[in-house]
């Protein structure tokens, strides 16, 4: 396995597009806390399926129309493409 330019770059796309996807779920939260009673708002700290599933259940209630969380999700399906093809690009799944 062999870093290079192209897998450095393709590296660095992904992060980018997880961190822009954290930012879109941050968003989210921002959003359902904003139309939440203070004692049923969301927590921002502390990621976990049951709460994500949580987001994704109340942002679509919320917002039926709502685009925040299609973003997220491109951008984090994205980010894993641009990871793997950076895998690929440094060689991480070759046999010899």
């Amino acid at each position: 396995m062999e870093l290079n330019f192209t897998s450095i770059v393709l590296g660095a796309l992904a992060i980018s597009c997880f961190v822009a996807s954290g930012f879109f779920l941050t968003q989210e939260i921002g959003e359902i806390n904003r139309k939440l009673l203070e004692n049923q708002q969301i927590s921002y700290w502390w990621m976990y399926a049951e709460k994500y599933a949580r987001v994704k259940k109340e942002y679509k209630r919320l917002y039926p129309k709502g685009r925040i969380h299609l973003l997220g999700n491109i951008f984090g399906a994205v980010g894993i493409v641009l990871l793997l093809l950076a895998a690929i690009a440094a060689g991480f799944f070759r046999t010899s």
